[in-house]
């Protein structure tokens, strides 16, 4: 399953800590934005980790992205996709 991570920290401390964590489970498309490609129990354990860096001022979102939907990708500009056996479409 694909998951997009988006935070919003003001903390630059936190802010690099999670941009870390994101690290080790997904790839960086723009700097707050992650994409994951994660089974649900995986999917789990990151956003558990995820809690203990942050605090109540700071914003972590996950959104789940379902297999139709991440075939339907637009790419505007620099980048490339990070999902692997997908279509995905270059604009």
């Amino acid at each position: 399953m694909l998951f997009l991570v988006a935070y919003d920290i003001p903390d630059d401390g936190t802010c690099t800590q999670v941009a870390d964590e994101l690290e080790n489970w997904g790839h960086r498309v723009q700097y707050s934005v992650f994409e994951c490609d994660l089974d649900q129990p995986r999917c789990l354990l990151m956003v558990e980790r995820l809690r203990k860096l942050i605090c109540a001022k700071d914003s972590i979102r996950v959104y789940r992205i379902w297999q139709t939907c991440a075939s339907a990708v637009t790419l505007l500009g620099r980048g490339r996709s990070v999902m692997r056996d997908r279509d995905f479409y270059e604009v």
